[in-house]
């Protein structure tokens, strides 16, 4: 944390490591034609630049692992 003011320290980010945590959970990425990368959900489709595509992996990874997840929707 960054005591003076009270700010939590960054942590640095591995480009690489993201896209191999990708691809390998199935994102594919997408170069535009102005050299943009972009990375397409592999299930909705959607296009998010890499660390939002990165953070919404995490998330949804998240999510699986809440327990009691597979009680949900049964009555």
């Amino acid at each position: 944390m960054n005591h003076e003011r009270g700010e939590p320290e960054s942590v640095p980010i591995d480009p690489e490591a993201e896209r191999r945590e990708l691809e390998a959970a199935g994102w594919e990425r997408i170069e535009e034609r102005s050299g943009k990368v972009v990375w397409r959900h592999p299930t909705s489709g959607a296009l998010y630049p890499q660390g939002a595509a990165t953070a919404r992996l995490r998330m949804d990874l998240a999510s699986e692992d809440e327990p009691g997840e597979e009680l949900r929707g049964r009555a």
